[in-house]
């Protein structure tokens, strides 16, 4: 009779201390905002390598150097989304038709997985590159 009693109050103990677990979760789970700054920090460093190796393209190597900033504050504008479920959230980039998640948010941090990695940022380089050639005055594009 004793060890049922002793069960009974080691699963009470459990439950209790899940309860507990699920509530600080629930009340520290971090906001979009927090997100948006581990994503946008995460993803100026891993740009920032990806561009040190195209320093060749003098063209976008520049207009990176010169709007890098406002460049990635339109892509996450455009591209960056938060899945919150209460207890923990997902951190998101939609691009290119396809959503990918990059982060995980959780008792008051979030961290970005090695997801975002050259590959992808390499692909939003990219992006970025036509969308500036795109933009660019003829007689300057003779120096692509």
């Amino acid at each position: 009779m004793k060890q049922n009693k002793n069960k009974m109050k080691l699963k009470h103990i459990i439950l209790i201390l899940f309860i507990v677990a699920l509530a600080v979760a629930f009340f520290t789970n971090p906001d979009k905002q927090a997100h948006k700054e581990a994503l946008k920090t995460k993803l100026t460093e891993v740009i920032n390598e990806s561009m040190a190796e195209r320093q060749d393209d003098v063209v976008t190597f520049n207009a990176w150097k010169i709007a890098g900033p406002q460049m990635t504050e339109v892509f996450l504008q455009n591209n960056f989304a938060v899945d919150d479920y209460k207890v923990l959230s997902l951190t998101k980039i939609n691009w290119d038709n396809q959503s990918y998640i990059v982060g995980v948010g959780a008792f008051g941090n979030v961290w970005i997985t090695k997801r975002l990695n050259k590959e992808l940022a390499d692909t939003i380089i990219d992006q970025i590159e036509n969308t500036v050639n795109d933009a660019l005055p003829d007689f300057l594009k003779q120096w692509q």
